[in-house]
């Protein structure tokens, strides 16, 4: 059974602090509402909790029985609701629950989907339905199903009734009772008190993570715990003529001390072995999916190496060209075409709203082979396009055509990498900074492989003679770089 665990936590975005020295401790099999004025730090406990952040000062620790849980293995067991998570706007309903669930190693069938739809109150017809299309509380209907169906452990809803009418508010309230006697902890960030009085506990947050004030319970004494008051209420059912009034009678939460925790749950293999590169493909499948639906970014950088050729067909007045420039060009003008295309590799999820979604669900190396490989692919069908008129409009010619495409293979793939590394970076931009700033940072990590193929796209053209020791010196670079990416992505992904 999950529990969380709050040490003296604390978070600070920049010089301002949201939450100070946090400390109590959150039992699973039961239902949290954490409350406060806005900008309390509701969301960010939230986000605390799941990993999503990291702490300024203190530590959150989320254990399963007597294991803690590493962020990867939290992410298995973890699920969200909210205004902010967003699914895939050009994928229908059902292929974002595909896709959401594929990236856990979920398979469903189409029964047992639709049944999930009329669960949470939505028509197949809607759920056939591109995302974009459906109004505000048939996607929170929808993401309300994708977390059904991941059978998560640690509930994060952060305003769950947002764009919900009464039917849906119902729904969310059921289902996270049920997830809570199962035996998920559910915490519910909310300013509803009709939200909260479903709560076991309350979990009160002060204006600038200061506490306000909590009313005596009678019977039982609150805990003041640094940026926040706990209240806890164990259940007493009483049945009634209308059903069964939940009687809170009040108790104080039990904290780290003297806590007996549940036995641990067998650990599940969900992102061992192949597993995460099922998940990648899963992406990739997303990724040509929408690409073709909205046919913007590869159109855009295609447009680009045309205008490009077509101004320098023009300018040279027919004039040959010596090898070695028309290797040149050839590069400059994949280089910046990719560059149009690889700065979008997250800021149009960012845009969408998906991005959250993919850190809840997608494991970090699942998702950055799963963007490499699209962004690999999306530079093999701009080559198809740019290749056959670069030899046409400058009147070139290929001397060794396995060499030529060998090196251009191998260097696509170098830019995909380095790219789709670097665009993560970019993350938090507005897009306009994003589109100046990759091929800022692009340049100087690309360069070893820029030059030496370059150099070989020249021999392949006639020019002077290349060692095949270049071609086998980006091929390990690409390979440096691919890992180095695995290294350096997880701190990239995940929310400072």
């Amino acid at each position: 059974m999950i529990w969380v665990v709050f040490d003296g936590a604390g978070k600070t975005f920049g010089t301002h602090e949201v939450l100070k020295n946090v400390t109590c401790s959150l039992d699973g099999g039961r239902i949290v509402a954490v409350t406060g004025p806005n900008g309390s730090g509701k969301s960010t406990f939230l986000r605390l909790a799941g990993h999503l952040l990291r702490p300024s000062t203190g530590k959150v620790t989320v254990k399963d029985g007597e294991t803690s849980l590493t962020r990867e293995a939290l992410r298995r067991e973890l699920g969200m609701l909210s205004p902010e998570f967003a699914l895939s706007p050009e994928l229908t309903g059902e292929e974002n629950l595909a896709f959401f669930l594929g990236l856990r190693g979920i398979n469903g069938s189409a029964e047992e989907r639709a049944a999930l739809f009329a669960r949470v109150g939505l028509r197949l017809e809607d759920a056939k339905k591109r995302t974009k299309a459906c109004s505000t509380g048939q996607r929170q209907r929808l993401a309300l199903a994708v977390l059904l169906a991941s059978n998560a452990k640690l509930w994060l809803l952060d305003e769950p009734g947002a764009n919900l009418d009464a039917a849906g508010k119902a729904v969310v309230q059921q289902e996270a009772r049920k997830a809570a006697d199962s035996g998920a902890l559910v915490l519910v960030a909310t300013n509803d008190e009709n939200e909260a009085a479903w709560a076991d506990e309350v979990f009160e947050l002060g204006r600038k993570s200061t506490c306000n004030p909590c009313p005596p319970p009678r019977g039982g004494a609150d805990r003041v715990s640094g940026g926040g008051c706990v209240r806890g209420y164990s259940q007493a059912k009483e049945t009634t003529s209308t059903g069964v009034l939940r009687k809170k009678t009040a108790c104080e939460l039990s904290g780290p001390s003297g806590h007996t925790p549940p036995a641990a749950s067998r650990p599940s293999p969900l992102w061992e072995g192949g597993l995460r590169y099922r998940a990648a493909l899963h992406l990739l499948r997303r990724e040509c999916t929408s690409a073709l639906r909205a046919r913007s970014t590869l159109a855009v950088m295609a447009l680009f190496a045309v205008t490009a050729l077509l101004a320098l067909s023009m300018a040279l007045g027919g004039a040959v060209l010596a090898p070695p420039l028309l290797s040149a060009l050839l590069w400059v003008v994949l280089f910046f075409a990719a560059s149009m295309g690889l700065g979008g590799a997250f800021s149009s999820d960012e845009a969408s709203g998906t991005l959250l979604a993919l850190r809840i669900y997608g494991a970090s190396e699942a998702v950055l082979y799963g963007k490499t490989a699209f962004s690999f692919l999306m530079l093999l069908l701009l080559s198809i396009v740019l290749v056959p008129l670069f030899f046409v409009f400058l009147d070139a010619t290929c001397a060794i055509l396995l060499l030529f495409f060998a090196t251009l293979t191998l260097g696509l793939f170098g830019l995909a990498a380095a790219g789709t590394l670097l665009a993560a970076l970019t993350i938090g931009a507005d897009g306009r900074q994003a589109g100046g700033l990759l091929p800022v940072l692009l340049l100087p990590v690309i360069l070893p492989v820029f030059l030496p193929a370059i150099l070989l796209t020249s021999a392949a053209l006639g020019g002077r003679a290349a060692g095949l020791s270049m071609l086998v010196g980006i091929g390990l670079y690409d390979l440096l770089l691919l890992l180095g990416a695995s290294l350096l992505f997880d701190h990239l992904w995940y929310e400072d």
